[in-house]
């Protein structure tokens, strides 16, 4: 299957945690982190973020939503993620449910990459689709900041 990455260092990062956290069996990620991975991944601040948060026994998006300092858009596609994990997440004192209109008002760059995610989470993927062949959608150097992926309603 065909991915698209942000940039070469979204691409690095994910392939970079899926090896790290040894979620790949007989050449194929596990398709629940490999969905929620690639959104984690994208971003440099919001991979900061995330990868205390994960282990081989799960991903603790509850701690990682906690800290609150994620941009609309961002918080959108973490819940996107939690819920192509889980299924969906609901604790007494935690809902996370990605809303269906929160990601059709990202951004061009924040709805493919959700669409990215559904895809790899029902289809999967081998770690041969991730040799070089990947496209990347902007060589433009990696901006350090969050992006706020909700379209501006102005």
């Amino acid at each position: 299957m065909k991915i698209t990455f942000k940039s070469d260092e979204h691409k690095a990062r994910y392939i970079g945690a899926l090896t790290h956290f040894r979620l790949v069996y007989e050449g194929k990620p596990d398709v629940e982190y490999a969905a929620a991975l690639y959104i984690l991944t994208a971003h440099i601040n919001t991979w900061q973020k995330a990868e205390a948060h994960i282990s081989r026994d799960g991903i603790d998006f509850k701690g990682m939503i906690k800290k609150k300092d994620l941009s609309s858009g961002a918080y959108a596609l973490v819940q996107l993620a939690a819920n192509l994990f889980y299924g969906s997440f609901e604790t007494r004192e935690t809902k996370i449910r990605a809303n269906m209109v929160d990601i059709v008002n990202l951004n061009e760059e924040g709805f493919q990459m959700a669409m990215e995610a559904i895809k790899i989470r029902r289809y999967g993927l081998s770690m041969d689709d991730l040799k070089d062949k990947q496209e990347v959608v902007s060589k433009q150097p990696e901006d350090n900041g969050f992006l706020d992926f909700l379209v501006d309603s102005e």
